[in-house]
């Protein structure tokens, strides 16, 4: 079979449109990706949005309830004597604090980066040192 000869002009369409759709190919496969990702990323913040309302709604409800309590003139009472040491007339407030155990671990502060570096560095300066004292 004989082939056909493309001619110069031929030639310079393929490669000019080809190039061009190889172009558009690549632009539209990022605008999609990009669009997909921001979806995600959009998705996923508004589940987080959605569980941030529900924890403040219920902190919402919480304080409606307390503030119900506090027009209670009994537990008005209550709450100023625990919180805020309020007594009655001759009342001594005697307040007992537990200890904190301050646990002290030993852990050391080294940089192992910083070692790495200096020992590689070392290393390197020594291994310098003889090439140059053998020439």
């Amino acid at each position: 079979m004989a082939r056909k000869k493309i001619s110069k002009q031929a030639k310079w369409r393929l490669t000019t449109y080809g190039v061009l759709s190889l172009f558009l190919i690549c632009y539209f496969l990022y605008v999609a990706i990009a669009s997909t990702y921001s979806f995600i990323a959009l998705r996923n913040e508004e589940r987080e949005l959605q569980k941030e309302l529900a924890r403040l709604s219920e902190e919402q409800e919480q304080l409606e309830r307390e503030i119900v309590r506090l027009n209670d003139p009994q537990y008005l009472l209550n709450f100023a004597r625990k919180n805020y040491q309020y007594s009655k007339e001759g009342e001594l407030i005697i307040q007992l604090y537990e200890r904190e155990e301050v646990e002290e671990e030993f852990s050391p502060s080294y940089d192992y980066n910083l070692w790495w570096y200096a020992g590689s560095g070392t290393i390197l300066l020594i291994a310098g040192f003889i090439f140059f004292k053998k020439k």
